[in-house]
């Protein structure tokens, strides 16, 4: 909680009462950052063929770029009228010993309703880096087939 409360008072949330956010915020956060490890494991699945992603992946670090808008989200954005993202992180994770990979997670405002007061839309997607065009386009395509890509 206390690395939380300090991000949020770096980022100008200095009014925040410290109770409310744990009993209120952090356990969004938490889930939002489960459901951002678990796509990050699906698409590892697909694109390198790991079976136990929850235990041979490690996240090795991540940055906060909220500032910082992402390709895909410009270009939907700019061309389809979309919504901004409220944040952006990147996140680095690797197989134990191996080379680190860049995951892109744009946070989106959801659809709020009686039942859900808070919404979270987010898009995890591995960078689109040169060295991995392959393994990209591979996991797109294994996503598509197998009917997930919009889950």
């Amino acid at each position: 909680p206390k690395m939380f409360l300090r991000s949020l008072w770096q980022k100008g949330h200095s009014n925040l009462d410290a109770r409310q956010v744990a009993q209120i915020v952090l356990p969004i956060h938490n889930i939002v950052n489960e459901k951002c490890w678990s796509e990050i494991c699906k698409w590892e699945r697909l694109m390198n063929g790991i079976t136990n992603p929850q235990q041979e992946l490690v996240l090795v670090r991540f940055i906060g770029r909220p500032d910082r808008i992402s390709l895909k989200a410009a270009l939907q954005c700019y061309l389809l009228g979309c919504k901004r993202p409220f944040d952006r992180h990147d996140w680095y994770v690797s197989t134990k010993g191996g080379t680190p990979k860049r995951y892109i997670i744009d946070f989106y405002q959801g659809r709020s309703d009686d039942h859900s007061p808070v919404s979270v839309h987010i898009d995890v997607r591995p960078a689109f880096d040169f060295k991995n065009t392959f393994s990209y386009i591979k996991g797109y395509f294994g996503r598509w087939k197998s009917n997930k890509i919009l889950q």
